[in-house]
């Protein structure tokens, strides 16, 4: 489940933002690989189902959905460190 975590934060810590340093839902499948982590993945954050034009999908909103606390911490601290989302908070 550690390696798992880091993952996640490390998604956090690279991914890209909208031009208000935000980041969006975050697909399941964007930081799992395998089946038995999806289910890992469930006990620490809480997924959902969401639709959109192209069908439906499962995600997770990058905050405010989190079970783990020190999960919730890491991202925190990888979102701060982003470089994507300081240059999109600077650039308006």
């Amino acid at each position: 489940m550690e390696k798992l975590k880091e993952k996640i934060a490390n998604y956090y810590r690279t991914s890209t933002t909208d031009k208000y340093g935000q980041l969006s839902t975050i697909g399941i499948y964007s930081v799992t690989e395998s089946d038995e982590e999806r289910e890992q993945l469930k006990e620490l954050v809480n997924v959902c189902t969401y639709g959109g034009r192209l069908g439906t999908y499962k995600a997770f909103s990058p905050w405010g959905e989190f079970k783990c606390a020190e999960l919730e911490q890491m991202c925190r601290e990888a979102f701060a460190l982003n470089e994507h989302r300081k240059r999109n908070l600077n650039s308006w």
